[in-house]
């Protein structure tokens, strides 16, 4: 057995940045299903072990085997990308990495001397405690008991709580308490010294261990599966209450660091320069091809005038037959008329159409907005088929876009009988829990959507609204792209990232987006559409988007191109920043080496 002072374990199903030290110990979990070989890690399969359970047991599995299998005074979990700050500042605030390197270990004490500090401060070290809300509503305050009864199946915490009752009755009180609480750590993210860390460890595999064979979960989808890593999170917080209240131990809580989507490495940002002046590039028009149009939307006012003619002037040279074009812009009477004047001028020259329609947002003023942001017009997309009776399909696209390839081929993708086709959003698993929308649906953007409007003149899309806000209420948070998710959950085509490439993506992603690393390194690398997401926006000075430069390539061809002194100016603050983050990438990647 493992005799150490501390040891922390780290757990790792896959390779990732590696995180290690004397007391730091990786730990590969499910290693005994697990087709990778991780070299740097413990296998969680050797000695006493319940490595075969980690699909549903999750980290517990190497929670298990440091109980078998390591002696040690102190002993602690967490996961490869959620850590605890063994060197904290005042705050409690969650902090983010994308890397391992010298500054990363220092700043968040990932070295033995902190944790050894950290450990002699408390006798239990958890994660911070934070007010229970669903994802992404913080102003939805919920106990334990609501809250997971709206997360997963109450019947089994009602089973937990009577095997509680029974098999441990000085412990029900405090599991009582815990059920009402309203604050919580998640995770299973703990250190604690050795008397109360195997005492822990006994009563909480023996109440998981009763639970497994009176909870079936045969009919639950991937998530749900993970009910003994849900369920530990709340015994996890029991006993912690427990033993401070009747060991009279002490508990310190620490932040959570969490590791992000890492953005483009420095690497895929020179691959994304070269690619610059590819998909600079405009096509070759041609006169032969399909007759049919294509149909484009978009919500339009002055304030974004000028960007609706750089995503326009875009699609538009990147289309080999841009007379084809028909472009909407829906317009709540915000729009000036020299403004109409100005797109006109963008679109004729081109041989495309513009149509300007006129929107009575009446109706939607009852709608909430609750980002800064945000306008009445982003609810506009969902009047489209009542606004253009007599067109069956169309293209959505917000206006804080750039089009880098034909949108033929976005237009040519098949729907498969479903009314709307959208690409996965950035935070898309996140939403999805926070909707409780099935695991199946994946949550995407609404900036870039393709829409059936035969089908969705189909739906009484105002009822459909009605019902989803009296069944969500205030859960619903990004507007009618909530709306659009909830209505059409188990009705969506989902598109290649590539084809709404967002800002996280290129600078780092901190959510939980429905897609891989893999799948946004090639949209990075070639994007169909760049959608400026968020706060981000290329006509911003300080924007750090490395493909700031293509929005700017469009804009200056229209009527709202900015003078010489200012793309000077502009392209040289641009090249000072561009830069200072080589530089630090470089510096980074030298320490680690």
């Amino acid at each position: 057995m493992e005799k150490p002072d501390i040891f922390i374990g780290v757990c790792y199903h896959k390779n990732s940045p590696t995180i290690s030290s004397q007391y730091l110990r990786p730990l590969h979990v499910g290693a005994t299903l697990s087709k990778e070989k991780l070299d740097f890690a413990i296998r969680d399969d050797v000695g006493d072990s319940i490595s075969n359970r980690n699909p549903n047991w999750c980290e517990l599995t190497g929670l298990y085997w440091i109980w078998k299998n390591v002696d040690a005074d102190y002993y602690g979990l967490m996961h490869y990308r959620r850590l605890l700050n063994f060197k904290p500042r005042e705050s409690h605030r969650t902090q983010s990495f994308f890397e391992v390197t010298d500054r990363e270990i220092a700043k968040f004490g990932w070295n033995d001397a902190s944790i050894r500090n950290a450990c002699s401060s408390a006798d239990i070290l958890t994660a911070h405690s934070c007010v229970i809300h669903p994802s992404g509503a913080s102003h939805v305050s919920m106990s334990n008991y609501e809250f997971y009864k709206r997360e997963h199946f109450s019947k089994d915490m009602d089973i937990v709580e009577r095997l509680v009752s029974e098999m441990s009755p000085n412990m029900r009180p405090f599991f009582i308490n815990m059920l009402n609480s309203r604050t919580a750590f998640f995770g299973n993210i703990t250190v604690m010294k050795r008397s109360l860390f195997r005492e822990y460890c006994e009563w909480l595999f023996k109440i998981l261990f009763e639970a497994e064979k009176k909870i079936d979960v045969s009919c639950y989808d991937e998530y749900q599966k993970r009910v003994w890593g849900f369920l530990a999170e709340r015994l996890t917080m029991t006993f912690v209450d427990y033993a401070m209240a009747v060991h009279g131990a002490t508990r310190r809580e620490l932040p959570v660091v969490l590791r992000q989507l890492p953005p483009c490495s420095t690497n895929e940002l020179l691959q994304i320069a070269q690619a610059k002046k590819r998909i600079a590039q405009v096509a070759q028009p041609k006169d032969d091809g399909p007759d049919d149009f294509i149909d484009i939307v978009m919500a339009v006012d002055s304030k974004y005038a000028p960007h609706a003619a750089a995503a326009i002037h875009s699609a538009l040279v990147r289309s080999e037959r841009p007379q084809d074009m028909r472009f909407h812009l829906l317009d709540g009477r915000a729009l000036r008329e020299s403004d109409s004047i100005k797109l006109e001028a963008t679109v004729s020259q081109f041989g495309a159409e513009l149509h300007v329609v006129d929107v009575d947002d009446k109706k939607l003023r009852w709608l909430p907005l609750n980002r800064s942001h945000i306008s009445l017009q982003t609810y506009f997309r969902l009047l489209t088929p009542e606004l253009l009776p007599n067109i069956a399909k169309a293209i959505y696209l917000d206006a804080d876009i750039i089009v880098c390839a034909d949108l033929r081929k976005l237009w040519d993708i098949p729907l498969n009988g479903n009314p709307i086709a959208g690409a996965p959003d950035e935070g898309g698993r996140s939403q999805s829990r926070r909707l409780q929308l099935p695991l199946s649906h994946r949550y995407f953007n609404a900036g870039v959507c393709v829409l059936d409007l035969h089908a969705l003149r189909q739906f009484d899309i105002t009822e459909e609204v009605l019902r989803a806000f009296r069944k969500y209420g205030d859960l619903i948070t990004l507007q009618d792209q909530d709306l659009l998710n909830i209505i059409f959950s188990g009705q969506t085509t989902s598109l290649p990232l590539a084809w709404n490439a967002n800002t996280r993506i290129f600078t780092g992603n901190s959510l939980e987006p429905d897609y891989s690393e893999e799948e946004a390194q090639e949209s990075a690398l070639d994007p169909k559409i760049v959608h400026f997401t968020d706060r981000i926006k290329p006509w911003n000075t300080k924007c750090p988007h490395p493909l700031q430069e293509l929005y700017w390539l469009h804009r200056n061809e229209t009527a709202w191109r900015e003078t010489k002194l200012k793309t000077v100016k502009r392209q040289l603050l641009t090249l000072i920043r561009n830069r200072v983050v080589a530089k630090n990438r470089r510096l980074r990647k030298a320490r680690t080496n």
